[in-house]
């Protein structure tokens, strides 16, 4: 199991693949049988135009991070940050 990393703010890095015990669905629903996947977890960016964009851009078969934005996620202000 891979150590979690953290933004300055304090919120959790994940990629594409995590998966979540908060994942909380969108209230757009998905066409690909949704599951616990962060990336498609409306906390996190995976689907922002922002992020598209940068996808886009990334050499395929990279991995995708974003930034789970569930307040559940988030570390306390005294730990260190990634």
């Amino acid at each position: 199991m891979n150590e979690k990393k953290y933004t300055k703010d304090g919120y959790l890095i994940v990629s594409e693949m995590d998966s979540c015990p908060l994942w909380e669905k969108d209230t757009i629903p998905c066409r690909c049988g949704c599951n616990d996947r962060c990336f498609f977890c409306r906390f996190a960016n995976f689907r922002t135009q922002e992020f598209i964009r940068k996808a886009e851009e990334m050499p395929r078969g990279e991995l995708l991070y974003s930034v789970c934005r569930n307040e559940k996620n988030k570390r306390n202000g005294n730990e260190s940050n990634e």
